[in-house]
């Protein structure tokens, strides 16, 4: 019972309030076309800017990471549309359905695998960006993100006190 509770749990969690790996992005608009992928060029070409600005990146190395993004932008836009249709598959339901809590524990199962395979996806990129840059790069970007997990706590927190 406990461990059908907390799987519903983290699928809620997952599914109405995701953000990590989806980071909380909004679709983007580009030069009056209307909505892009979910990982645009254009989301692409300002985290460059912003990774080459802080971390003062070599040629080679924003060559190197634009490869990279571009190669795995698959991986940001099939995450952002799963997790559309967990939602939905969930906003379907019937909680008056007998069948309603083997149906939720299906879906929410199906989130935690898709979550696992979303962070070793994440992770694998994440080693590929770190393989391109140097030591006092990663040490700074590590900090950089530290600085950025902890606004989005913060924002979680004041969030949690209104």
């Amino acid at each position: 019972m406990k461990k059908r509770n907390a799987i519903i749990a983290a699928a809620a969690t997952a599914i109405l309030g995701s953000g990590l790996a989806f980071a909380g992005a909004k679709s983007c608009e580009h030069n009056g076309e209307g909505h892009k992928s979910h990982f645009s060029q254009h989301k692409m070409e300002r985290m460059l800017s912003k990774m080459d600005k802080h971390l003062n990146l070599s040629d080679t190395q924003e060559s190197a990471l634009q490869e990279i993004l571009e190669s795995n932008k698959a991986v940001f836009n099939d995450a952002r549309q799963s997790h559309r249709q967990f939602r939905n598959e969930i906003v379907n339901l019937d909680p008056t359905s007998e069948n309603f809590d083997s149906e939720i524990e299906a879906v929410a199962e199906k989130v935690a695998d898709q979550a696992k395979q979303r962070t070793l996806e994440i992770a694998a990129i994440v080693k590929e960006v770190s393989a391109v840059l140097t030591e006092e790069q990663r040490q700074q970007a590590k900090e950089m993100m530290a600085k950025r997990m902890q606004r989005h706590q913060n924002k979680m927190d004041e969030g949690d006190n209104t």
